[in-house]
Order: C-alpha cells, then structure tokens, then sequence
C-alpha cells in the first residue's frame, strides 16, 4: 500500500477515484481514462506559500510520479481557492506554469465545493473521451 502526503490518502482511494473517473469517459467511448501520477504539496508543511505555489509543487510531484514532462500536458482541471481570490484560477495557474498562452490548451476552473475533486477526475475524464485530450492535470 502506497501512501501519499500527510493526509493519508492511499493508492486504492485513488483507484477507486480512477474507475469513477474511467467508467465515465468508458460509456460511450473505447478511450478510457487513467490516473497515472499525483502529487501533493504538503501544505501542513508549507503554511507560507500562495495557494498557486501549491499547485505547482503538486502538479510538478504528478507529473514525476507519471514519469512525463509538462509538454505532455494540454488540459488542467483545477477548483477554486478560497484565500487567493482569482476569478478563474486554472487560467491564472495555466499561465503561471507555461501552458497558456498555447494552442489547443483546455483549462477549466470548477466549483462544486467538497465535490470538486473527484468532479474534477469526471471532467478530465470526458475531455480525454470527448476531445481527445491525452493528458490532463486536475489540480485542486
């Protein structure tokens, strides 16, 4: 059993998040999605740094564990946060990290409250099944 980060979040939470996600983007399509890295930031050890600076340390972790560089990468899913008040912060985050400006990025900002993450791995999801997204990061 693998475990991520302070909070205690197992690899079988995250394949059971995965195959929600998958049975998704698997109804009507021969594409299925897949968790292939995460990443955590460590904010209880971190309590000094913005919120996009937790993305990034986050988002650079995922895409290590899945052994891929941020070129790979033509989508984010991201929620909102509450302390760094940006109207859409996938943008801001996409822009921060080199992905925007870019041609044919998908960056999406999703507020559902406790349900924003596992909404976040549905939305990725049918982006891989519907446009043909390869890689897409949710970061919340």
């Amino acid at each position: 059993r693998r475990v991520h980060g302070d909070s205690r979040l197992d690899s079988r939470h995250m394949a059971m998040a995965a195959r929600a996600a998958g049975m998704a983007a698997h109804r009507s399509s021969r594409r299925l999605a897949s968790i292939i890295g995460v990443g955590m930031s460590g904010p209880g050890n971190l309590p000094a740094l913005a919120p996009l600076d937790h993305m990034e340390l986050a988002l650079e972790a995922a895409i290590a564990d899945a052994d891929i560089t941020l070129r790979d990468v033509h989508c984010v899913v991201s929620g909102i946060s509450l302390t760094d008040h940006r109207f859409m912060t996938a943008h801001a985050f996409a822009t921060r990290i080199g992905l925007l400006p870019g041609e044919d990025v998908i960056v999406k900002t999703i507020d559902v409250g406790g349900a924003t993450p596992i909404s976040g791995l549905i939305e990725a999801a049918e982006l891989i099944e519907s446009e043909g997204v390869d890689v897409a990061a949710v970061v919340v």
